[in-house]
């Protein structure tokens, strides 16, 4: 959800997520990096789609917004690395550097 809205995993303050993340689950709303304003209810609106395979990697998740008619808003896909390293598809600087640090969860 917070990537959606534009914020990386590097630069946030995990406390500040968990802040964010009630947020959206009340007001039941989503701002968008381009500050568009979308309805969204995480436990309705996230889908976990376990029956296509990722086929550039293993542990690949991908992230979509869709507007009412389900046309794609906003999309990123991830990759988990391992060790607690991400890289975000066709991100330069990901590949400059090959990974960023995540801290444990």
């Amino acid at each position: 959800m917070l990537g959606l809205c534009g914020l990386s995993p590097e630069l946030i303050d995990p406390d500040d997520a968990d802040r964010r993340i009630d947020i959206i689950a009340a007001t039941r709303q989503l701002v968008l990096s381009d500050g568009t304003i979308i309805d969204f209810d995480p436990a309705q609106d996230i889908d976990f789609n376990l029956d296509e395979p990722a086929l550039a990697h293993p542990n690949t998740i991908r992230f979509s917004a869709l507007d009412r008619e389900g046309r794609e808003l906003k999309g990123e896909t991830w990759f988990s690395l391992g060790g607690g390293f991400i890289r975000r598809e066709g991100d330069v600087s990901s590949r400059s550097r090959s990974t960023t640090a995540m801290p444990p969860s």
